[in-house]
């Protein structure tokens, strides 16, 4: 994913030393490599590479302005810096680049002595900011480091260790916020905000299923071809059990793009035994890794593993920290193998998942029905389990932006994933 860290100058004043160095110092601990430290009055910009493609995603222009992006990023079927100058010259002339925009990434864009900043509209790629917008970076942890006082927020501690994730915009610390990725945020000179637009395609009036079915399938296509012309039709993909990586592979294999496919588990999973009965029959080869079959790590080498397993995933890994080295190892190898990594998410909207009538149903049900499956006993007396659920709900009305409290069966589905 590579990586940035902006550090804003109130009334171009320099940064301070200990913010800037104990900020930076995450992203030596992480193995980055620094690409570009821009200076402007107003802030300063450290870019960091991909641990494995070390691509710059940088373009700056003739007028002054710059554009960068990390993550994933696509535009007008184009990837890198080919990508970047057509959203920066689009962007200034007023144009809605987020009709275009496709992956999952973050851009940064100086024009006319503003600096901008916006995500995907999903908001899968997180940027991280201090309360006043003065610290703004990829890395959860380097905004946390920059801070000199950090406290703990109850709810969002909760729902870290129930679900490995936060709703909204708070995080593990009240100082520490996700960016908004409803809106395109100005930073400089001056704090402003602007709604983004919703683009889908709806089905036409009085579709039938075979015709909404074509349409569906026509669009997976065309957005897999798109990625395919953009990233040289180099990927990797698991093969499992789940309804988004089946999905993922037989676009990829109808396409024939150059795909390294892969499937975790014990030889006698239902996974492992039916990827490998798939592969057989279309005749593709498949890497089957077991992770727990990896061998412990040595006690005098733990802490080092320790260290920078909590450094590459950067504090809030979604399963914990304690493993044997393998999932980062692994993440690394499929980085390798492809100039695209595909993790599925969403594809469970093309079947009933719910298990709920189609009617409006409550917020409260909706959210007890999605999440409430954990196992509470650990939690002690201060935990109010009425209360964590009735903030959850809180926070999917203000998703949805509602103030009632039932809603429609249209609006549950547009709460997935």
């Amino acid at each position: 994913m590579g990586g940035f860290l902006i550090l804003r100058k109130d009334h171009g004043e320099p940064v301070l030393v200990e913010t800037s160095a104990s900020a930076l110092r995450v992203f030596e601990k992480k193995g980055l490599k620094k690409s570009r430290h821009v200076q402007r009055p107003d802030f300063d910009l450290h870019l960091y590479q991909k641990l494995i493609n070390p691509d710059e995603h940088f373009v700056e222009f003739d007028d002054g302005g710059f554009v960068a992006s990390t993550g994933a990023l696509v535009y007008r079927q184009k990837s890198g810096t080919d990508a970047l100058v057509n959203v920066y010259e689009d962007f200034k002339e007023g144009s809605d680049v987020d009709k275009e925009l496709l992956g999952n990434y973050c851009v940064i864009l100086y024009h006319q002595r503003t600096l901008t900043l916006f995500n995907d509209r999903t908001g899968y790629f997180r940027v991280y900011h201090d309360l006043d917008y003065r610290v703004i970076s990829s890395s959860f942890l380097a905004v946390s480091h920059a801070l000199p006082v950090l406290t703990v927020s109850p709810h969002e501690l909760y729902e870290y260790i129930f679900y490995g994730f936060f709703l909204k915009t708070k995080t593990l610390f009240e100082q520490v916020r996700t960016l908004d990725h409803d809106y395109i945020w100005r930073v400089t000179p001056d704090r402003d905000q602007k709604q983004r637009a919703v683009h889908f395609e709806d089905f036409p009036a009085g579709a039938n299923f075979e015709s909404m079915l074509e349409m569906v399938r026509e669009n997976l296509l065309e957005y897999f071809r798109t990625l395919g012309k953009a990233f040289g039709g180099s990927f990797t993909c698991a093969l499992s059990g789940g309804y988004d990586s089946r999905l993922m592979v037989a676009l990829l294999r109808r396409l024939k793009f150059d795909t390294h496919i892969y499937v975790y588990g014990s030889e006698q999973s239902d996974d492992v035994r039916v990827a490998k009965e798939v592969a057989k029959g279309e005749r593709f080869s498949l890497d089957h890794v077991d992770k727990k079959a990896r061998p412990p790590i040595p006690m005098e080498k733990w802490l080092d593993h320790l260290e920078k397993d909590f450094y590459f995933f950067d504090g809030v890994k979604p399963v914990g920290i304690f493993d044997n080295g393998s999932d980062m190892d692994t993440r690394l190898v499929r980085a390798r193998r492809g100039r695209l990594q595909l993790n599925g998410a969403g594809g469970e909207i093309y079947r009933e998942i719910w298990n709920l009538p189609n009617h409006d149903v409550s917020v409260q049900g909706w959210v007890r029905n999605m999440y409430d499956f954990g196992e509470y006993g650990a939690c002690t007396d201060i935990f109010s389990k009425a209360e964590f659920f009735e903030k959850l709900a809180a926070k999917v009305r203000d998703i949805l932006k509602i103030s009632r409290n039932r809603i429609s069966r249209r609006e549950v589905e547009m709460l997935f994933p």
